[in-house]
C-alpha cells in the first residue's frame, strides 16, 4: 500500500514544454546571443512542491522556463561557441558564515539566509573544457542567474578565477532583482579580453545583506567558450 503525500498549499508553475527541444536550441552553441522568449512553445500548468523543512515563505523556484535559442553567429566559424558549460546553482558555497543564517541546497538553486549588514563571498565553479581538439579554449562570457529578495541585498563585486588566479574583475556594482530565467545585462558578464582557461573557471561574487530576513537564490552559472 503506497504511503499518501501529505497535502500542501504551497504551488509553483512547472511548465510543460519540450524539453529535448529547448536543449536542441540552448545545447550546441550556448546561449549568449538574441535571448528571445518562446512563449508560443511554452504551456503552463500547475503542480504542487512540498516546503523545505526551515525556509520562511519567500525564495521559489522561477515561475517561467528559461527560453534560450541557439545563437546563429554570422562569420568565420572562429566567431563560433566552442562550448558552453553550465552549471546548477545548488553547487554554490559560502565564505564567510559568520555573515548567513542558514545556506539551503535544493533541487532548483541554493538559498541563502543572511544578516542584514554583513556581507560575504559566494563561489561556485564552472564545468571548463581546458582543451578541446588539441587547442585550449578561451573563455569570452560568464553568466550567473540570480534572485535577491526586494531590499534584501545586492552583489556589488564580480571576480572570475582561472584555478587560484584572478584574472578578472567587476567591481563598483549594483545588481538586485530576479535574474533567473532570461540572460539580461545583470546576470551576464562579457569580458574585455578574452581569457585562456588553463586549470578550471570559477566566478566569485560579493554580497551584503540588507532589510528585514534577508535571503537571496543562486539557480545556475555558465561560460561560453571559444577556440582561437
Amino acid at each position: 500500500m503506497k504511503e499518501q503525500q501529505p497535502a500542501t498549499d504551497l504551488t509553483v508553475p512547472s511548465p510543460s514544454f519540450n524539453r529535448r527541444k529547448l536543449l536542441t536550441y540552448a545545447a550546441p552553441l550556448g546561449v549568449s546571443a538574441a535571448i528571445t522568449p518562446l512563449a508560443s512553445q511554452h504551456v503552463g500548468a500547475a503542480s504542487s512542491s512540498m516546503p523545505h523543512a526551515g525556509i520562511v515563505p519567500g525564495p521559489s523556484s522561477p515561475t517561467r522556463p528559461s527560453s534560450m535559442p541557439t545563437p546563429q553567429a554570422p562569420g568565420a566559424p572562429a566567431d563560433v561557441l566552442a562550448s558552453a558549460m553550465w552549471i546548477q546553482g545548488n553547487a554554490l558555497t559560502v565564505e564567510n558564515l559568520a555573515a548567513t543564517v542558514n545556506t539551503v541546497h535544493i533541487g532548483w538553486g541554493t538559498v541563502v539566509y543572511g544578516i542584514a549588514g554583513r556581507s560575504s563571498w559566494f563561489h561556485i565553479p564552472i564545468p571548463s573544457p581546458v582543451i578541446i581538439n588539441n587547442q585550449r579554449p578561451y573563455v569570452t562570457k560568464v553568466f550567473l542567474m540570480f534572485d535577491i529578495g526586494p531590499g534584501m541585498g545586492y552583489i556589488s563585486n564580480v571576480h572570475l578565477y582561472d584555478g587560484g588566479y584572478n584574472f578578472k574583475q567587476f567591481n563598483g556594482l549594483y545588481l538586485v532583482g530576479d535574474h533567473r530565467t532570461y540572460l539580461d545585462a545583470s546576470n551576464t558578464f562579457v569580458l574585455d579580453v578574452p581569457r585562456t582557461i588553463y586549470l578550471a573557471l570559477g566566478i566569485s561574487f560579493n554580497l551584503y545583506f540588507t532589510g528585514s530576513s534577508p535571503w537571496f537564490t543562486i539557480s545556475s552559472a555558465g561560460g561560453d567558450f571559444h577556440l582561437p
